[in-house]
C-alpha cells in the first residue's frame, strides 16, 4: 500500500494510470487545451515514496504536463528501477519486490523525469494461528526479541510495526526484571520460541491473556486503534501491557485463598501496566492518563472512608469510586500500590515488592494473604511501614507478621 500525495487541484482532473493497453497520459478538461506538440515540461508522480513487502506489488501513476500545467496526451512514459535486484518495474509502472532493500523508480517522458523512492522489506511467511476460541486463521507475523505480533494485514508500515513490537518487547523485559521470572511457554501460543500477541475477531473480552503463560489476544478494531494511535499521535494504550501482567502473574499461592473476593491478579495487572509504561517512558493517550487518575482517586476515597478497612475490601472484593459507587476492589489495590510506590522508592519499590511476594509462604487464610502483602510492601519500602498501613490504610496484621516486620525492618514508622 502506498501513501499518495495530492495532485494539483482541479475538479475535473483525470489521473493518468498507465496500463497494459498502452503508455498514454490523460488531459484535464476545463483548462486551456495544450498547444499541438507542446513539449513536456514536467512529469508528476502521485507518490514519491513506496513501501512494499514479500509478494506485494504497487501500481505507480504518472502524469506528463506542459509548461502551463496542462496534462499531455499521447506521450509515452518509460519506467526504470535503479536496483532491479531489489524491485522491478513493468512498462506500465507496476512495481514488484525482489528482495529486501531500497531502490528508486524513475518515470521518464521526453527527457523529463520524476522519481519515487522504494523501500522493500521481507515479510515472514503467514502463520496458521488457532485462537483461544479455537478459530483458525492465517496471520502475518511481526517478530521481536521476546514477542511476535500477529495481524491479518500484511501491508502495515513495517517501521511502525517494529516500533509497536519493540514497545511490547520492552514491556516483556520490564516484567521479567521486576518478577525475576518468565511465563511458561504455551505450546500453542508460542511462535519460534516467542510469545504470541494475536489480532483476532473474537476473544474473551476486548483482549485476553493467559495466566502465567504466553499467549495474548486482542480484537481487530482495538489493534487497529492501537496502531493508529501510535502512527498519528505517538500515543500508546496500556491494554497489551495489562495482558502481559496476566502472563507474568505467578502469585496465587501467597496472595489468594479459595473463596476470597478480592481479585488480586487483576489489581496487579492494572498496577503494572502503568509501571511498565512509566519505565519505558511511553506517552499515554488522554483516556489512559484519566483512567490512571481514577485509580488514585479510588485510593483517596478509601483513605477518607473510615468505615472501610482492608479486611472488608478482601472479603467483599469491593471499594468505592469518586462518586461513592461500588467498584471492584482490584482497582483500589492498584491505586494503593501506585500511591505507595510514589512515596517509597518508585520502580525500586515495585521490584522489591514483587520479588518479596514471590518468596512469601503459601497463604492458608485471608489473614495470611493480608500479612504476605503487608510484609512485601515493607520489603518494597525497605522499612517498617506499620503505622502507614495500620493507621492510614487500616490493615490489621497478625502478631506473627508484626513480629517479623519488627525483626526485619525495625520499629514501625
Amino acid at each position: 500500500m502506498t501513501d499518495r500525495l495530492p495532485l494539483p487541484s482541479s475538479s475535473l482532473l483525470l489521473v493518468c494510470l498507465l496500463s497494459l493497453l498502452g503508455g498514454s497520459s490523460c488531459q484535464e478538461k476545463g483548462d486551456a487545451p495544450p498547444q499541438p506538440h507542446a513539449p513536456v515540461a514536467a512529469v508528476q508522480l502521485a507518490t514519491d515514496s513506496v513501501r512494499l513487502g514479500t509478494g506485494q506489488t504497487v501500481q505507480l501513476q504518472a502524469l506528463a504536463r506542459d509548461a502551463r500545467g496542462n496534462a499531455l496526451s499521447d506521450r509515452l512514459i518509460t519506467w526504470q528501477s535503479a536496483q532491479e535486484s531489489t524491485a522491478t518495474v513493468s512498462s506500465t509502472g507496476l512495481v514488484s519486490l525482489v528482495r529486501e532493500g531500497t531502490t528508486s523508480i524513475t518515470a521518464t517522458c521526453e527527457g523529463r523525469t520524476a522519481t519515487a523512492h522504494v523501500r522493500a522489506y521481507a515479510l515472514l511467511p503467514r502463520y496458521a494461528y488457532v485462537s483461544f476460541q479455537q478459530v483458525s486463521s492465517q496471520l502475518q507475523p511481526w517478530a521481536g526479541e521476546h514477542l511476535v505480533l500477529l495481524t491479518p494485514e500484511s501491508d502495515r508500515d513495517p517501521r511502525l510495526m517494529q516500533r509497536l513490537v519493540a514497545s511490547l518487547d520492552g514491556g516483556y523485559a520490564y516484567y521479567r526484571l521486576v518478577t525475576g521470572r518468565e511465563p511458561s511457554r504455551h505450546p500453542t501460543y508460542t511462535y519460534q520460541g516467542k510469545g504470541t500477541v494475536a489480532s483476532v475477531a473474537q476473544t474473551c473480552g476486548v483482549a485476553c491473556g493467559k495466566i502465567g503463560a504466553t499467549g495474548i489476544e486482542m480484537m481487530h478494531p482495538w489493534v487497529t486503534d492501537l496502531y493508529a494511535g501510535v502512527r498519528d499521535k505517538g500515543e500508546h494504550r496500556t491494554t497489551l501491557f495489562y495482558e502481559l501482567g496476566r502472563n507474568f502473574w505467578f502469585y496465587w499461592d501467597p496472595l489468594y485463598v479459595t473463596g476470597m473476593k478480592l481479585d488480586v491478579a487483576t489489581g496487579y495487572a492494572h498496577l503494572m501496566k502503568y509501571m511498565a509504561t512509566d519505565y519505558l517512558r511511553l506517552p499515554l493517550s488522554p483516556i489512559e492518563a484519566q483512567q490512571r487518575r481514577g485509580l488514585e482517586e479510588i485510593a483517596t476515597v478509601y483513605l477518607r472512608s473510615p468505615e472501610w478497612d482492608w479486611q472488608r475490601v478482601v472479603r467483599s472484593g469491593q471499594a468505592l469510586d469518586g462518586e461513592g459507587k461500588p467498584v471492584g476492589g482490584q482497582f483500589l489495590l492498584a491505586g494503593l500500590l501506585l500511591r505507595l510506590q510514589a512515596q517509597h522508592g518508585g520502580q525500586g519499590f515495585i521490584q522489591r515488592l514483587w520479588r518479596e511476594v514471590g518468596q512469601r509462604p503459601h497463604a492458608r487464610s485471608e489473614q495470611e494473604a493480608i500479612d504476605n502483602l503487608a510484609l512485601a510492601i515493607y520489603a518494597g519500602a525497605n522499612q517498617n511501614l506499620g503505622q502507614v498501613l495500620t493507621q492510614q490504610w487500616r490493615f490489621a496484621l497478625s502478631g506473627a507478621a508484626q513480629q517479623e516486620a519488627q525483626t526485619r525492618f525495625g520499629n514501625p514508622r
